[in-house]
């Protein structure tokens, strides 16, 4: 008596071991693809602070003042200086004077909240970031 077996489909072995390298090049990928989107956010927010001090170096020119609000900068229908930042950016020290450093500050799900002190030409001074 002769048996038949299909050979047609996959073993469970087989599948396993793909289940398996699949998972380990997620295990490795997860990790890199979060930093990268960390880093991201810290750029942004870099970027972020240099065009808020920018605005406001140009609104102390402009206006012969010395300390100003950075809600005159940012956000409101007649600021000639910041449309908006990006999403989630917000500064965190108010008012803002011409001499003095301020903290910009971001807030989401992936890294949580964060804030970088830059000084007052938007030069990067120390991180409070969890990267």
């Amino acid at each position: 008596m002769k048996t038949k077996f299909s050979t047609k489909g996959f073993t469970l072995v087989e599948i396993m071991i793909v289940v398996v390298i699949i998972g380990l090049l997620a295990a490795m990928a997860i990790p890199a693809f979060q930093k990268v989107r960390r880093d991201s956010i810290k750029k942004t927010m870099v970027n972020d602070a240099r065009i808020l001090s920018n605005a406001a170096q140009q609104y102390f020119m402009d206006k012969s003042v010395t300390t100003i609000s950075s809600s005159i900068l940012v956000g409101t229908s007649t600021s000639n200086y910041i449309k908006k930042l990006s999403k989630g950016n917000s500064t965190t020290i108010d008012p803002l004077t011409s001499d003095s450093a301020f903290t910009f500050g971001v807030s989401n799900a992936l890294v949580g909240t964060s804030a970088m002190s830059f000084d007052n030409e938007g030069h990067l001074l120390s991180t409070g970031d969890p990267y």
